[in-house]
């Protein structure tokens, strides 16, 4: 599993991952899934598309360097994130192929987006929200919205959103899996509606159907 943590593009660090609000995702190693969580170049230093080539590269160098010299097992490869990092996984698993600032996006064997926007033309209080990371006209925002991108031929993917989520709105992920689903593309769509509030909100993943992510995983 490649995880891509969070933070608007403007902030956020790998070490998430170990702070337990993630739990669902971290608890695969014992699985036996190896986790390899990263970093990428923020914005606005750094604007789009610099974190996805980033993440691509991660992915990459899990296929090559990590597996013969660190001894990941990369016969199976995942990409996994929460929140921004979320839209950067969904991007990579509907975007096999694509070119990058190193080479060209890999194909993965299944990504996972957690909480995460899959489209960008959006109002209310996200409309303002992706000019942070070089998302200022309207034709950079489709461009990087995972829900233009998707198709037949992609990968499979898992959605993972609360229904409670009052930092991205969950119809982010309906919408996505609907459309997906409409076009014929392997996509399915955990809409966390169980547990407490905190379960169901952005950042936890305590609410979780653990089954529907294991399938999803592998």
């Amino acid at each position: 599993i490649v995880f891509v943590h969070g933070g608007g593009w403007t902030s956020g660090d790998k070490q998430v991952i170990g702070q337990g609000a993630l739990e669902a995702v971290a608890s695969q190693v014992e699985r036996g899934f190896d986790l390899v969580s990263i970093n990428y170049r923020l914005a606005p230093q750094d604007p789009f598309p610099a974190a996805l080539d980033d993440v691509a590269l991660a992915i990459d160098w899990v296929r090559t360097d990590g597996s013969a010299d660190h001894g990941l097992d990369a016969s199976r490869v995942v990409v996994v994130g929460h929140s921004a990092g979320g839209s950067l996984a969904a991007m990579i698993g509907t975007s096999p192929g694509s070119p990058t600032e190193f080479g060209r996006i890999p194909r993965v064997d299944a990504w996972v987006s957690i909480s995460a926007m899959s489209a960008y033309e959006a109002g209310g209080m996200l409309d303002d929200f992706p000019r942070n990371w070089g998302l200022s006209t309207s034709a950079a925002r489709i461009a990087a919205s995972p829900i233009t991108t998707v198709d037949p031929t992609d990968p499979p993917g898992h959605l993972v959103h609360g229904d409670r989520d009052g930092i991205v709105q969950s119809w982010h992920s309906v919408v996505f899996a609907a459309h997906a689903t409409a076009l014929g593309a392997s996509v399915t769509l955990d809409l966390v509606d169980r547990g407490t509030t905190e379960c169901r909100s952005h950042f936890y993943t305590c609410g979780t159907d653990m089954e529907a992510l294991n399938r999803a995983l592998g």
